[in-house]
Formats: C-alpha cells, sequence, structure tokens
C-alpha cells in the first residue's frame, strides 16, 4: 500500500552502519524499548510496519493472515534490484498454502532431525577433510574460503547429488544474488542461470537415478507432484539457502568464540555445550537480516497495534533475537543460555528453514572440530579491519584470515 505521507516515516534502519561489525543491533533495541511497531519508509518510500519486539515478530510469521506472496498488490518491496520479480516470485520461499505446503512436504522427511542424524558422518568426514587441508598448507589460511564457505558447499551438493565439479557454478551465481550492489539484469541472470543448471540436472537425474535429493524431486515430478520449473526453483533454494547463510553463521561464530575466551573455555571444559552454542552464536548473529516481508490479507491487531488489511509488515529476526524479554541480557554471548532454542534465526511458522537441522549439525560439528584441532588459533590484524559482509543481504565475512 502506497501511502502519500510515507516521506514522513524514517527510513529503514536496516542499512545503519554499524561502528563494530561483530555487536548487536543498538537501533533496533532503540526502537524495541520505544517504539516496536512503528512506520518507516523502504526505498521507495513505501510505508511498512516494523516490528522489532520477540512476541510480536513470531506472532506475524506464525499468522496465515500474513501472506509471503510477492506478486499481492502492496506487498513491501526489498528496495534492491531485480529481488520482487516474477522469477523471484516462483522460491517456495513466496507461496502461501496450500501451495506451499504442497511443495515443501515432498521433503519435509529428508529433512527431519532422525534423517539429517543419519549424515553426521558424512559432515564430520567432510570437517576434517578440509581441516586436513588446512593444516596440510600451514598458516596463515582464510578459514572463510577454505573451510566456512567450502564445509557447508560440499555437504549441500553431495545430498542434492550436485558434482562436485559444478559447486563454483552455484557459488558465484549465489554472491550475485545476495550481492546488495547487483543490478536487475545481473540477479535475474544469475537466477536464470542456475534454475536451467537446475533442469539439466534433473534430466541428467532422470536418466541415471542416484540415491540424493534431486532424483527424489525427479521420481515426485513423475508423480505429478511438481513441475520441472518447480523443481528447478525448489533445487535452486535449497542449494543457495544450504550454504550462504550457513557459511556466514560458521564464520562469525569461529571469530566471535575467539573474541569470547571465557566462552570458548567453558566449551572446552564442556563439549556437551556445543549443540547450545551453535544456537547461540546463531541467535547472536542472525545472519538473515533483511526480512522477512508479509503482507496483511485482513485487519490484525498485533501486540495492541491495528494492521489494516493491505498494509505490508517488515519483521526483524534480527531484532527479535536481540529482546531482552525472551533472552536476559541478550547483547552477551552465554554459550549454555537456557531456552536458546526457541531464537528466529530460522524464522518461525510454516516457512522455518526446512534444513535447521542440517545447518544446527554444521555449525556443531565445525565449531567443535577447528577449535579442537587448532587450540592456539588467532586472527591476523584486528577484526574490525577484516572483509565483513556489509554489501551482501546476508551478514557474514568475505574473508577471515587466521594463524595458529
Amino acid at each position: 500500500m502506497k501511502n502519500a505521507s510515507s516521506s514522513s516515516f524514517p527510513p529503514m534502519p536496516l542499512e545503519a552502519p554499524q561502528s563494530c561489525p561483530m555487536a548487536p543491533p543498538t537501533e533496533f533495541a532503540m526502537l524495541r524499548q520505544t517504539n516496536p511497531i512503528s512506520r518507516v519508509s523502504l526505498g521507495d518510500g513505501t510505508a511498512v510496519w516494523l516490528l522489532t519486539r520477540y512476541a510480536d515478530v513470531r506472532a506475524v510469521l506464525g499468522d496465515p493472515r500474513f501472506s509471503s506472496v510477492t506478486t499481492r498488490r502492496g506487498f513491501p518491496v526489498y528496495g534492491l534490484p531485480g529481488r520482487d520479480t516474477e522469477q523471484f516470485a516462483r522460491t517456495i520461499l513466496r507461496l502461501d498454502d496450500p501451495d506451499h505446503m504442497r511443495l515443501r512436504r515432498l521433503l519435509t522427511k529428508e529433512f527431519m532431525p532422525r534423517r539429517v542424524a543419519e549424515h553426521e558422518e558424512l559432515v564430520g568426514r567432510i570437517v576434517a577433510e578440509h581441516l586436513d587441508a588446512i593444516e596440510a598448507a600451514g598458516p596463515p589460511s582464510d578459514f572463510v574460503e577454505h573451510f566456512a564457505l567450502s564445509v557447508p558447499s560440499t555437504v549441500i551438493s553431495l545430498l542434492l547429488g550436485i558434482p562436485q565439479t559444478d559447486h563454483g557454478i552455484f557459488q558465484q551465481t549465489t554472491q550475485q544474488l545476495t550481492y546488495r550492489h547487483a543490478t536487475g539484469p545481473q540477479v535475474e541472470g544469475a537466477l536464470v542461470k542456475l534454475e536451467n543448471y537446475m533442469i539439466e540436472l534433473a534430466a541428467d537425474k532422470e536418466r541415471d537415478p542416484q540415491d540424493d535429493i534431486i532424483s527424489l524431486l525427479v521420481e515426485k515430478e513423475a508423480e505429478g507432484l511438481l513441475s520441472r520449473r518447480d523443481l528447478a526453483s525448489y533445487a535452486t533454494l535449497l542449494v543457495s539457502a544450504g550454504h550462504d547463510t550457513t557459511s556466514g553463521a560458521l564464520a562469525l561464530g569461529i571469530l566471535t568464540l575467539l573474541e569470547h575466551p571465557d566462552q570458548l573455555a567453558r566449551l572446552r571444559h564442556d563439549p556437551s555445550l556445543w549443540g547450545c552454542a551453535a544456537d547461540e552464536l546463531l541467535r547472536y548473529h542472525s545472519v538473515v537480516r533483511g526480512g522477512p516481508r508479509r503482507l496483511a490479507l485482513e485487519d490484525v491487531v498485533v501486540g495492541g497495534q491495528l494492521i489494516r488489511q493491505g498494509e505490508g509488515v517488515m519483521v526483524s529476526v534480527w531484532a527479535a533475537n536481540h529482546d531482552d524479554a525472551q533472552f536476559p541480557e541478550a547483547a552477551t554471548i552465554d554459550v549454555a543460555r537456557e531456552n536458546v532454542n526457541s531464537h528466529l534465526a530460522f524464522g518461525s511458522g510454516v516457512h522455518q528453514c526446512i534444513g535447521q537441522s542440517l545447518a544446527r549439525m554444521e555449525m556443531r560439528i565445525g565449531l567443535l572440530e577447528v577449535f579442537g584441532r587448532f587450540p592456539t588459533l588467532a586472527p591476523v590484524g584486528e577484526v574490525a579491519d577484516m572483509a565483513f559482509r556489509r554489501d551482501m543481504t546476508n551478514y557474514g565475512l568475505h574473508s577471515m584470515t587466521l594463524t595458529w
């Protein structure tokens, strides 16, 4: 909904520069305390509701009266070129039920915790192989290029059935899709390239099926449960979300523990805390910081505020995960934090990340093995001078040189 007076609203604070790249979002903390459901303007002048309180964010994400379909009239624009096109709208993330659930249900079993637990040995082997290579090459090493990016990429490729020789294709295209300064044609071109690759790969699996997720989707297509274009869009989402966000969280997690030696000491004293630590780091950093976005399908009262039909909503998961009402002393790192798995880094409601169990496993095993292998690990140079991903839609680091 376009509001004629929207220019009077302050701009969305997502782009506000951080004085400290590892610090929690102070600008959102101020809003949460003084105006937790506020009107802000997006880049095109559209007015939306910005929600920063945990309870409100969770309520909206779990309420079917708020739509995820970006092509609906009045849906809040992202404000970045190419992100609100028909091409982007095909993803399962941009569907409401029942269409969303029809597609999600096809792979639900593959990402259930019990099924994911069967991959623990595989993930452990991949982590060990990467650390072997880092150790053999000797210090220093870029732990983003050689570990935080490469491990999740390898894992999701093996599960989907993407040949190792093609990893560079989706890494490059995902970078283009998440680059804030990419033009509309660049974003569209990257998405088309990745989806066309998935279509060709699905044709290969049709001729020679394997024990992988894309082969499973090809079977579902043969049963009439989805189209080839649906398959390509689904696989594209899995491969891009399956490595880019985990990569950012893993790199930030390593650096955060290096910056908090007291918490690292607790983990070394009690290794049973590594799973909790992974969730705490996911909560603290919340690498997906641009939304999610929703559109009210009818008048809804959230946190005492009336949101009218046709009005757009932006919820800040980043802000919600730093709400002291849900996470006491949320601005601090506590690797033994109680109830930390209630964080919203994976979203909430029907669109909650389907791959969250896999991401948690990669974080837990990756962090445990990095600090077990390199007990004297330390940054090269000042943390503030590192190449943080301020220019990307998902936060993290472009590079992180460490020594031991």
